[in-house]
């Protein structure tokens, strides 16, 4: 499974510490800008975002499957789109303490 982030936020502990059993079956690539993506996205199965992403990487990301959202809200992805080519999204709706 090949996975793509494309956030500014600092990934290197994720990509640094990926569970051996995933490092072995995950090319996991980091960049910041979109325009530094571009060429690696063509074959990505999954994007990790921060809740944008620009028009060009969801045309060449012929292959896309699920996209994650480092965010809540998810209302500037192209959602018609993802549900038209029946793309996969989850984002990070952040978590209630068990009291």
């Amino acid at each position: 499974m090949k996975i793509i982030a494309i956030t500014g936020m600092d990934l290197t502990y994720l990509q640094d510490h990926l569970p051996k059993d995933l490092q072995e079956k995950v090319s996991f690539q980091w960049f910041r800008e979109t325009d530094e993506a571009i060429d690696f996205v063509e074959d990505a199965d999954a994007i990790v975002t921060t809740g944008r992403m620009h028009p060009k990487i969801t045309a060449k990301a012929a292959k896309l499957k699920w996209v994650q959202t480092l965010s809540a809200g998810v209302d500037k992805l192209p959602l018609k789109e993802f549900a038209e080519r029946n793309i996969i999204l989850t984002n990070a709706r952040g978590y209630i303490p068990y009291k």
